[in-house]
């Protein structure tokens, strides 16, 4: 256990050329508790193990555990745990009181944009390990099993655990995957609280404090793009949302995002698809009181571009 204790073993304590020669060690043991898993996952989680090691380890334990199936399902969590970026214990930690009268139940924890790299390399290994060892069927079911128990039991989410979830949906899960149905309305909550608090952030250019704004849009679009059902309720919880909303900001929020996401070419063919839904967001949105005497740019833009889409949809 000394060598990878997440605390003081040797594999944080030197450099990282050595950092591989203890990782290979690993080729030789001929089994791994739970305690041992859980010190790796925290050891992944910690920046003295450099990056490049932190995949060694994931490609070294993807060949033992092919080799050592009865292992395979205490990987799979091992691999869970590395994705999200902490632990549960530390995501416990990280809880506010839950959210009422908002967009959203979830609350979006802001992290270092020096983490973003680490993070993004880190999901894709995790990905590819995935893919090496089940089928995406079989890691899609035990993938959302996981993916729900997060979202259920927390709702203040830093950014590498919602980048995480939802990178890793658009990676893994196929057209013919079954999405369960409270998953699916738990995951919309999500990419609405993505979408309204990055939408501002990842349309500044040049500005490194909006680099992670900027990849959580990124990723929150391009998982809403390939599922339809995602959009169309996507539309539903604004249309739910917005009448109990007393905040403008909130309200600008929800304008921007959907003026954003109608400008963007690779929802277009959701929006074609989905022409009623998003007509019916429109006209909740238009009808709120706040709205009625305001003039504002943003407002003017999102009147402008969703009358235009609806115009040209009905012809």
């Amino acid at each position: 256990m000394s060598l990878i204790d997440s605390k003081s073993g040797i594999l944080l304590r030197v450099p990282p050329h050595l950092q591989r020669k203890v990782i290979e060690l690993l080729h030789y043991v001929k089994e791994i508790s739970v305690d041992i898993w859980k010190e790796l996952a925290l050891c992944c989680h910690d920046s003295r193990l450099a990056v490049d090691s932190v995949t060694y380890l994931l490609h070294t334990l993807t060949i033992w555990v092919s080799s050592h199936r009865s292992f395979s399902q205490l990987f799979y969590s091992f691999l869970f745990s590395v994705n999200i970026g902490c632990s549960k214990s530390e995501l416990a930690k990280q809880q506010v009181p839950e959210r009422n009268g908002h967009i959203s139940s979830f609350k979006l924890d802001q992290q270092s944009t020096d983490l973003l790299s680490r993070h993004t390399v880190l999901n894709q290994t995790v990905c590819m390990c995935y893919d090496v060892l089940s089928s995406k069927q079989h890691m899609w079911e035990s993938l959302q099993n996981a993916m729900m128990n997060i979202l259920t039991t927390y709702h203040t989410l830093p950014y590498t655990t919602i980048y995480a979830i939802l990178n890793t949906c658009s990676t893994i899960s196929t057209s013919s995957n079954q999405w369960r149905d409270d998953f699916t309305n738990k995951l919309t909550n999500c990419c609405l609280a993505v979408l309204t608090s990055t939408v501002v952030g990842s349309h500044v250019i040049g500005n490194v404090e909006h680099d992670w704004e900027e990849a959580l849009w990124g990723a929150a679009v391009n998982l809403v793009s390939q599922r339809l059902v995602l959009w169309e309720k996507l539309c539903q919880e604004c249309v739910k949302c917005v009448p109990d909303l007393d905040n403008v900001d909130e309200l600008e929020s929800i304008c921007t995002m959907l003026t954003r996401l109608i400008q963007t070419d690779s929802m277009m063919n959701c929006i074609h698809r989905c022409t009623e839904q998003l007509q019916d967001t429109v006209q909740t949105i238009l009808k709120h009181p706040s709205l009625a005497s305001l003039e504002t740019r943003w407002l003017a833009e999102f009147k402008y571009e969703t009358g235009l889409v609806l115009n040209q949809l009905d012809r």
